[in-house]
């Protein structure tokens, strides 16, 4: 009897060192996920999330709400056709929608609830119901 528990217990280590993972059943998709993969699902539906965006009669703001776990960035990229230039600080909107910015005279800004953004779009992580606009200014 000794033996079977040690062989038993023996096992069981085995199997949960070199096994690894918690494993569920998915109903909804009939197989068998690790947590991990649920959780890079959950992440790409996040992502794939279509936001309403906001367009001026003149082009020249744009505005929609924040989602938690997407930078400003990120959502105006789902959404629209954005061009960028790369910087030192990272990616810098120069067009959005093909209204591009006369770099001798205007630029995109980036506001969060009526403010100017205290961080570049790219590492601004936007949280759920904040209302995000983009204005064409002059310099």
């Amino acid at each position: 009897m000794n033996k079977t528990k040690s062989i038993l217990v023996s096992l069981a280590a085995i199997a949960v060192i070199g096994g690894g993972g918690i494993w569920f059943y998915d109903s909804s998709q009939g197989a068998q996920e690790s947590t991990e993969n649920s959780q890079a699902i959950t992440q790409v539906q996040v992502a794939e999330k279509k936001p309403e965006i906001t367009i001026s009669e003149d082009e020249k703001t744009v505005s929609y709400q924040g989602q938690a776990g997407s930078t400003a960035l990120e959502i105006l990229k789902s959404g629209l056709d954005v061009t960028v230039e790369d910087s030192s600080f990272g990616e810098f909107v120069t067009g959005i929608n093909g209204v591009e910015a006369d770099s001798s005279k205007e630029y995109w800004s980036f506001y969060v609830d009526g403010d100017y953004a205290p961080e570049g779009a790219g590492t601004y992580q936007t949280t759920d119901g904040e209302q995000i606009e983009w204005k064409l200014e002059q310099l």
